[in-house]
């Protein structure tokens, strides 16, 4: 589990980074224009919408470890080349979007990959506690993440500091790989995936499985609600509740704070709560806690530290609730079907985020920042319904209760 936690810190610090510079790059050293913009902040998101079903069938067809390694050489590649292409000064905005779409491809093999191998790492009934370490390096990520970009902006330009992303993929692919199993090797250890479109693994047969479609359904009203709220809470902060723009990034530094919090509540509320009501209750209090955000315009004196306290909150709950569950997709879809299944159910809990994001724009224009908020909040909400008319099923037994012998030494 540490060197997983380990993976996953130097995984989410180089996202962090990357995706953050990438936006500055793009208007201060390329010029880009506002349009191509929003289509740059779009692509980590268009190859699970569009092309999930031929990357979960490549995972399973060359083995969920090989994937994993491939997306993260494939982002420490194109990164290398963006950057240096930016130092040289030959880089075009043209190219940079072609470069970003590729990265993109890389975080689509790699996180397809790692969910399909977490289950041969720590055993299927384990791969909540995984999850929730990768959770907490996620957040400790975005915590810390602000503070570096900025301290290597004062030693270094823009692109140098880009390629400095490299660094914890390169982390991430030396971690993992030493981490993938002997006896997993791809496809010559792993059952065929069948072709049989009956049985096959796909967005559909995700939908109508009971208690896996509550989590992804639930999973990705949430998602949508946070993409819709992004886009609101910048405008409500500065033109409603009169925050300061130079302690608008101080939000996203309590946002990381609650989900740090969150990922280490999650162990006692599994311990009391089965995963599915566990996480009825996290998304119940996560609809509550974004209510928070928009009531900051009743106490416009303390209106930064209210949203402070609404993002604090909302994230700590959101955290639990994508931890709980999360092993409910390894106990439920075929180990020679996971690429398969992971990719399907991104579709539906990834997909949806640039329609969400498109959807926050048009009602910040509609109807104004205050109630979109809301509506963002009372989507939250409605991630609850799926899980309460399944708050009875429970996953099945994992089969595979031991641990393997690399993953019991390394803690």
């Amino acid at each position: 589990m540490k060197r997983i936690f380990v993976a996953s810190l130097g995984e989410g610090a180089s996202d962090d980074l990357v995706r953050s510079l990438a936006p500055l790059i793009a208007v201060t050293v390329l010029s880009m224009q506002s349009e191509l913009l929003g289509l740059l902040n779009a692509m980590p998101f268009l190859w699970f919408l569009l092309f999930a079903k031929q990357i979960g069938a490549a995972v399973d067809r060359m083995g969920p470890g090989r994937a994993l390694l491939i997306g993260n050489l494939l982002r420490i590649c194109i990164i290398s080349f963006l950057g240096i292409g930016l130092l040289a000064g030959v880089m075009s905005a043209a190219l940079f979007l072609v470069g970003m779409a590729l990265l993109g491809l890389g975080d689509a093999l790699f996180n397809t990959g790692r969910a399909a191998l977490l289950p041969d790492i720590v055993g299927r009934k384990h791969v909540p506690e995984a999850m929730q370490r990768v959770e907490s390096a996620s957040a400790i990520a975005r915590v810390g993440s602000p503070a570096l970009v900025s301290g290597l902006l004062r030693l270094l330009s823009q692109p140098a500091v880009f390629i400095c992303g490299i660094l914890g993929y390169f982390i991430s692919a030396v971690t993992f790989g030493m981490l993938i199993p002997k006896r997993h090797t791809g496809q010559a250890t792993r059952k065929r995936a069948t072709n049989d479109t009956k049985s096959a693994w796909n967005v559909r047969r995700v939908l109508t499985t009971r208690g896996l479609s509550a989590v992804v359904l639930s999973n990705g009203l949430a998602n949508s609600a946070t993409m819709v709220s992004a886009v609101a809470l910048i405008y409500f902060a500065l033109d409603y509740v009169g925050v300061e723009p130079g302690n608008i990034p101080l939000i996203g530094v309590a946002t990381a704070l609650g989900g740090l919090v969150g990922a280490v509540m999650v162990t006692p509320l599994r311990t009391r709560f089965t995963e599915v009501r566990g996480k009825l209750l996290a998304v119940g209090l996560a609809g509550l806690s974004a209510l928070i955000t928009p009531a900051a315009i009743l106490i416009p004196d303390y209106g930064f530290w209210v949203l402070a306290a609404g993002a604090f909150l909302f994230s700590l709950w959101f955290t639990v609730g994508n931890v709980l569950g999360s092993g409910i997709p390894a106990l439920v879809i075929e180990p020679e079907q996971l690429g398969r299944g992971t990719a399907a159910i991104t579709v539906i809990t990834i997909g949806v985020m640039p329609a969400a994001s498109l959807l926050g724009g048009f009602l910040v224009a509609a109807v104004e920042p205050l109630l979109t908020l809301v509506i963002a909040a009372a989507i939250v909400l409605c991630a609850a319904i799926p899980l309460w008319m399944a708050r009875d099923w429970q996953p099945p037994r994992p089969d595979d209760d031991s641990e393997t012998p690399g993953e019991a030494s390394a803690g």
